[in-house]
């Protein structure tokens, strides 16, 4: 591996949103797909059981994917392949769904979006 990206940290942002961990990548030099087993070191001292809460995380190019933990260790990616975070949690956390048609996405106004009975709008 290059000692240039070994040496450069990954610079990357999180948040807890219905329950999954949302990362997103910022660095243009060593990503979160560089350093994953790092970042669910950190995500699993300062967040709550990994094992309970999906962690998803957006790439460079703004596509969402999932990154697996199985005994609170990095065990893997799966690839969502989603723009939208919305449906990425949606797609790792099913108390999660749509209450209106997949279609109004495109639209200028977000969708209405349901979470375990609440009416939200995102």
């Amino acid at each position: 591996m290059n000692s240039t990206l070994t040496a450069q940290p990954t610079d990357y942002s999180y948040t807890v949103e219905h329950g999954v961990i949302c990362v997103v990548d910022h660095s243009p030099v060593r990503c979160v797909t560089d350093d994953v087993e790092n970042i669910v070191a950190h995500l699993s001292r300062v967040t709550r059981n990994l094992e309970t809460a999906p962690i998803i995380y957006r790439n460079t190019l703004g596509v969402w994917h999932q990154i697996v933990v199985t005994d609170g260790q990095f065990d893997g990616f799966w690839a969502i392949g989603e723009r939208h975070k919305a449906i990425a949690i949606g797609m790792v956390y099913p108390g999660f769904e749509w209450a209106g048609p997949v279609i109004q996405i495109n639209r200028e106004e977000p969708p209405e979006m349901r979470f375990l009975g609440e009416r939200m709008v995102v």
